[in-house]
């Protein structure tokens, strides 16, 4: 994705606006209200249009992010369906895996675990454990070894391969692991998980080659993770820690996954006061997915 300062930013999303909404389709938005929401879902199979910043989507004369409006990748998949949502009154089994391997910097994981207890304790049923220094064996036994409806990841992503890739950790030599997308997605599939949350740069960026497999979150998508949050290009740690502070929350509450991304952006755009890093999260999910809990 291209650097772009706040003022290119709010006019490239205008100028998207403008090329999407017209005519009949331009007369009924305009009778919507600023309080109606309305979750706009980017459907293609297209590699040039998937790769256009749809988050960065403007209205005119108003404000972007809001919480009455949120972007989605849906990807057309076939014969897969999301699954029924979770009950309330269940316990959410939540891992949360971790990844600091030598020369690169902390990912700052002890915050997000501070910050997703926090929001999901209040209000639903949470247990969590957590995976420090996980490599592609350990992360596989601790899959292997229980059900969770959530796995956070907080490590580094990495996109200058042929395939989308997470950095976790050698076990021997402490240094990074680079584990392709591909084999992510087969170690989490299958196994129940509702939602992946990547708190890893460029987890959503295409590789140096566009493949199947070239970016992380739809390759997740494809073998059957009903909902994947992921990143466009870099961000920076403490801004992850807001926003992900912010979408649990909301996922607690409301227990549907589209509001709680719109809320999660708002959150990061205010602490960033006007920069547009709140684009950078992305979220993509199989259609008819957005609540999961009831």
């Amino acid at each position: 994705m291209k650097k772009l300062d706040a003022e290119q930013i709010e006019k490239f999303g205008r100028d998207l606006f403008d090329l999407i909404v017209a005519d009949n389709l331009r007369d009924l938005y305009s009778q919507l209200k600023p309080d109606d929401y309305v979750s706009w879902k980017i459907l293609t199979d297209n590699d040039d249009l998937g790769d256009i910043p749809w988050e960065f989507l403007q209205e005119p004369r108003t404000l972007s992010p809001r919480r009455t409006r949120c972007v989605v990748r849906v990807l057309q998949t076939v014969g897969l369906a999301p699954p029924e949502p979770l009950p309330r009154s269940g316990i959410t089994r939540a891992l949360l895996v971790s990844a600091e391997p030598v020369g690169l910097r902390n990912v700052g994981w002890q915050t997000i675990e501070s910050r997703l207890r926090r929001e999901y304790s209040s209000r639903l049923p949470l247990a969590l454990d957590i995976m420090e220094g996980a490599d592609s064996v350990s992360l596989l036994q601790a899959l292997a070894s229980k059900p969770y409806d959530l796995v956070h990841f907080s490590c580094h992503g990495d996109a200058t391969g042929k395939d989308g890739r997470l950095v976790l950790v050698n076990s021997k030599t402490k240094q990074p692991d680079y584990v392709k997308a591909r084999d992510i997605a087969s170690a989490l599939a299958g196994r129940g998980i509702r939602l992946v949350v990547l708190s890893a740069c460029e987890t959503s960026s295409q590789g140096s080659q566009t493949t199947s497999f070239s970016n992380i979150a739809e390759t997740l998508i494809r073998l059957g993770i009903p909902a994947v949050i992921a990143n466009q290009a870099s961000i920076a740690v403490p801004s992850m820690a807001v926003f992900v502070g912010a979408l649990y929350r909301e996922l607690a509450q409301s227990g549907n996954i589209d509001k709680a991304m719109a809320e999660a952006r708002l959150a990061l755009s205010i602490e960033l006061k006007g920069s547009p890093e709140w684009g950078v999260p992305t979220l993509h999910r199989l259609y008819g997915g957005a609540q999961l809990y009831i």
